[in-house]
């Protein structure tokens, strides 16, 4: 983004006025770029079930041969299966909390980059002043230009504090909805291991009584069957959070927008006043 400047001292309030508008979009971008590819980021459980769910398809088909092996090995191959379900839910925690690392990085990142941009305007605005005071101004002209530079700095905070309050509110909607969504992700994971243990604990039970073995196999694949069918419903509802990021992410887009056209409103009054204290031609 290009800045314009120009030497000669009669400009010299709107050319200021032209830099700080510039500025003022500028301090936006830390906050608005790459949001949206951002909030497609989802908590998904698809992949590590679906490798549990390969697993108990082994528990619940029987080898061929004229004797059922199912009970012989069901002990063994639920142990296994119990293990592995743990480990994928331990799996599914560390993800969660590497997305939520992710997301304080980000954030720490773009807190970085603003704080430099902001230390950048100042810097910029203080040689805008010199140059209002460098060419001896009357005494009524340095007041004007004391007068715009407390009205403009006072601008300029208050546009940064709404921009911080609008970051902070988005912030903070996307924090609750991704622990709103890892809770509703657990819940599954957790549903789904309680209907494989009673699952497990009932086929167990079959076989130890000396039911009838392809009667158990059969109620124990229809029982997993049962469970997977509910986890995949839940787990379709709960995709990720970008649809419901969506509300939060425009409010605070809103609320930039209007940080920027207030401050855009207090700096072409501050530069009206300071433009009478310099007519045309000094």
């Amino acid at each position: 983004m290009t800045k314009k400047n120009s030497n000669l001292m009669a400009l010299a309030a709107v050319v200021a006025a032209g830099t700080f508008l510039v500025m003022d979009r500028a301090e936006a971008l830390p906050f608005l770029e790459g949001v949206k590819s951002r909030l497609k980021e989802q908590v998904q459980v698809t992949k590590p079930v679906r490798e549990e769910l390969g697993l108990v398809k082994q528990i619940g088909q029987a080898d061929t041969g004229q004797k059922d092996p199912f009970c012989s090995k069901f002990s063994d191959s639920a142990d296994e299966l119990a293990k592995r379900i743990g480990d994928v839910q331990s799996k599914l925690h560390d993800r969660q909390q590497n997305r939520d690392e992710d997301w304080t990085a980000r954030w720490d990142n773009q807190d970085a980059k603003l704080g430099t941009l902001r230390t950048e305007q100042d810097a910029r605005r203080e040689e805008w002043y010199a140059k209002l005071e460098a060419g001896n101004p009357t005494d009524s002209q340095q007041k004007a230009i004391e007068t715009f530079r407390e009205t403009v700095d006072s601008a300029v905070d208050d546009r940064r504090s709404s921009v911080d309050d609008a970051n902070k509110a988005f912030r903070d909607a996307v924090g609750t909805l991704s622990e709103t969504r890892q809770s509703a992700v657990d819940g599954l994971s957790s549903d789904f291991q309680s209907a494989v243990d009673v699952a497990v604990a009932t086929a167990k039970k079959g076989c130890d009584d000396g039911k009838d073995v392809k009667t158990i196999r059969t109620d124990f694949r229809s029982a997993i069957d049962a469970a997977r069918t509910t986890l995949k419903n839940g787990r379709d509802k709960r995709i990720g959070i970008g649809t419901d990021v969506s509300a939060p992410a425009k409010t605070r887009d809103v609320a930039i927008r209007k940080a920027m056209d207030t401050f855009k409103s207090a700096l072409a009054a501050a530069t009206m006043e300071l433009k009478k204290a310099f007519p045309s031609g000094e």
